[in-house]
């Protein structure tokens, strides 16, 4: 366990500030003394000597997040995770649903265009003089 810095504020979006030596790396996780994650790095700013660290609360409980105030915090040892994508490469994809219309060459009865009557009887609605 890397220390990651002291908790010295709270942002108005909800965002926990960190200061720290030496910044971890964007996406690693932040936990307490206890192992309990805190949040996920999502930007770091200011001075390079010592950088302020945002991190992303993993923590809804605002009582919680009180408590860390001034608290050393550190980067865990695991790996962070990939991001979620939205569908794995090894799955197919989504079929529709059959309606039974498709296979069987048969389409639905097309309207007449312009709510005329389809067989092309009837008034011509642009008559060129």
């Amino acid at each position: 366990m890397r220390s990651a810095g002291k908790v010295v504020n709270f942002s108005n979006k909800g965002s926990i500030i960190l200061r720290a030596d030496k910044p971890p790396r964007i996406g690693d996780i932040v936990i307490d003394r206890r192992s309990n994650p805190v949040g996920k790095v999502i930007r770091i700013t200011g001075p390079v000597s010592s950088p302020y660290v945002i991190l992303g609360p993993m923590v809804r409980d605002a009582r919680l997040l009180q408590t860390l105030l001034g608290r050393e915090v550190y980067i865990s040892d695991k790996e962070p995770k990939r991001p979620y994508s939205k569908r794995p490469q090894n799955r197919p994809h989504a079929r529709r649903p059959d309606d039974g219309r498709r296979h069987q060459g048969q389409r639905p009865q097309k309207q007449g265009g312009r709510g005329g009557p389809s067989d092309g009887e009837g008034k011509k609605y642009h008559k060129r003089r």
